[in-house]
């Protein structure tokens, strides 16, 4: 007897997360529908909305489903929590129309709502290009995608051996970036987020580029993502050894 307790009330997680009116974006939600039905159909028992707030010995683990108290026993556990986004921490991270890009894709990818019409996405990884892909496609205006790492052509071995051992990713990546420019979306690389302030009703986003200059953009939201930390909270309570991996 299998049940699996989610924390939100759209299933897929973060990758495969589902529209919130069952509508279909593209082939990631496409598949993730797939893996839902299929689980649905193999007489899994799937609960959304569940918050667990306990974990011990046992294992014993306590919830809250809808304002009410659960309370689940079962003789083996899967922890799947997944990861938290790492903001960047400059000053006025923390205003309104500034979030993490995951946050962004949530709702455009569940509810259909554009974060805002002009958007700046930054910081490191595939995520950014992403999600500036998909709100470009959806009607927003991505006036820049700032990646602090430098690009990849100045390290041409490095990026034949990352060719060579993700060739299918490799493609996926060239294709948004092909995407977004045809969006008119700015790509810079080696271009670090520095400031963020009020601007006339909007924000005005500063960073500095590869060979130290500055500059400024005007937008409605900022998104950020500079990696993922593990949401780990629930392995630590159940006294899960945790040991770190250089490699991965």
């Amino acid at each position: 007897h299998v049940i699996l307790l989610d924390e939100r009330s759209v299933p897929g997680g973060q990758y495969y997360k589902q529209s919130a009116d069952g509508s279909v974006l593209d082939p990631q939600q496409v598949e993730g529908a797939a893996l839902f039905a299929n689980a649905q159909a193999s007489g899994a028992e799937i609960i959304g909305g569940v918050e667990i707030w306990g974990a011990f010995d046992g294992p014993v683990f306590l919830a809250d489903m809808d304002g009410s108290a659960l309370i689940a026993r079962p003789k083996a556990v899967i922890v799947a929590t997944g990861a938290y986004e790492r903001p960047i921490i400059v000053t006025g991270w923390t205003l309104p129309g500034v979030m993490t890009t995951g946050a962004a894709q949530t709702l455009w990818r569940s509810y259909r709502t554009l974060p805002g019409k002009r958007v700046v996405v930054c910081g490191s990884g595939p995520l950014n290009l992403q999600v500036a892909l998909e709100l470009a496609k959806g009607g927003a205006d991505v006036r820049l995608v700032a990646e602090a790492a430098p690009s990849p052509f100045l390290r041409p071995l490095r990026a034949a051996r990352m060719a060579l051992t993700g060739p299918r990713l490799t493609l996926t990546g060239l294709s948004m970036i092909r995407g977004l420019r045809t969006h008119n979306a700015q790509i810079r690389n080696a271009t670090q987020l520095k400031q963020i302030k009020r601007s006339d009703g909007a924000l005005q986003a500063s960073f500095t580029d590869a060979k130290g200059k500055t500059f400024k953009i005007e937008t409605d939201v900022v998104c950020m993502n500079a990696g993922f930390e593990p949401q780990n909270e629930i392995l630590r309570l159940l006294g899960a050894e945790m040991t770190y991996d250089p490699v991965f």
